[in-house]
């Protein structure tokens, strides 16, 4: 990037108390092979060190640009760091996760080489205190798809493999400028990336796949909103799920069986959730019955031979509201 100049690319990094892993993730992207970025670093908060050390690293590369504020959620750091951003495309990272050295570089191309509204990529899970996985294999494979399928997709998350399903979360994907004005973030406290992707979708003529994982998400890190369960974030669940499903068929017009499929992938994470947290049965357990439930749904169907409205006002009290009225009673 010539100094004085736009960069390509704005980065998004809201960061809260995230001292321990900032070093690792701002190492990861001194290593991308695109180097025309800059880094919207957003301190949400932070009652730890995360702004010192951002401050630090930030002294030796200017392509990094902290703004600190009161404590707003992720969702308000995220539409404050937009507001800053300079970048012509933009992407989202979370500062405990990592990136291959290759990220940029790939979704920038996939974007300008096949004029597509949005890319994204696909994502590999790690467990917080291993090591991140190795960088990913060197897989030029890459396809355009309409909105349509894109939203099948997306909604399919739950029943097909990653090569096929696209993540709810901002982060593994890169926006042109026009498409991010789509985008609507809710003010919540957890689950705001799905509408917003989902406004993506359904408002992008190309979407451009690479079928290579190349952003890695740290999993159950201490600390984390998604190792912490509220009826307030079971609400949060279901009304993003319901506005996504609002949108996939009002905007990209996909079929019943894709709606249904991510309503009940909904149901048994909310059950999942919920079986873990009142401790009625180990996490490795709850994980071995979800898997179980999702490979029967999938070979079945799930559309085929019953009735959309009975059958998930069924699975909606057995899944989900029964176990949490159960956990709420219990755990206060």
């Amino acid at each position: 990037m010539q100094k004085g100049a736009d960069p390509a690319v704005s980065v998004i990094v809201p960061m809260h108390d995230v001292a321990q892993y900032l070093p690792d993730f701002l190492t990861c992207m001194a290593k991308q092979s695109y180097g025309d970025y800059e880094i919207v670093a957003w301190d949400d908060g932070s009652d730890d060190d995360t702004s010192a050390i951002c401050a630090r690293v930030a002294a030796k590369d200017p392509r990094i640009r902290l703004f600190s504020a009161e404590n707003q959620g992720v969702a308000g750091a995220r539409r404050s760091a937009l507001a800053k951003a300079r970048g012509t495309l933009i992407t989202f990272a979370d500062p405990d996760d990592m990136l291959d050295a290759a990220y940029l570089e790939r979704l920038v191309r996939a974007v300008t080489e096949h004029d597509a509204d949005m890319a994204v990529c696909r994502a590999q899970n790690f467990e917080d205190g291993s090591e991140p996985p190795a960088s990913a294999p060197d897989s030029m494979l890459e396809e355009v798809i309409g909105r349509r399928e894109a939203a099948s997709r997306l909604c399919d998350r739950f029943f097909v493999d990653d090569d096929h399903s696209i993540r709810p979360e901002l982060w593994g994907k890169m926006f042109t400028r026009a498409t991010m004005e789509s985008m609507t973030i809710p003010q919540l406290r957890t689950c705001s990336d799905y509408p917003a992707v989902t406004d993506a979708i359904c408002t992008s003529n190309r979407v451009a796949v690479v079928h290579a994982p190349l952003y890695f998400y740290r999993m159950a890190r201490a600390g984390s909103l998604q190792t912490k369960l509220s009826q307030s974030k079971l609400n949060d669940i279901w009304t993003v799920h319901e506005y996504a499903t609002d949108a996939c068929q009002a905007l990209a017009h996909v079929e019943p069986v894709h709606l249904y499929r991510e309503t009940v992938g909904t149901v048994f994470y909310l059950n999942e959730k919920i079986m873990a947290s009142a401790g009625a049965m180990p996490l490795a357990e709850v994980r071995a019955n979800y898997c179980r439930y999702r490979a029967y749904l999938r070979a079945a169907g799930v559309h085929r031979g019953l009735n959309p409205k009975g059958y998930l006002k069924l699975m909606l009290y057995r899944g989900a509201f029964a176990p949490a009225r159960w956990a709420f009673d219990h755990l206060g």
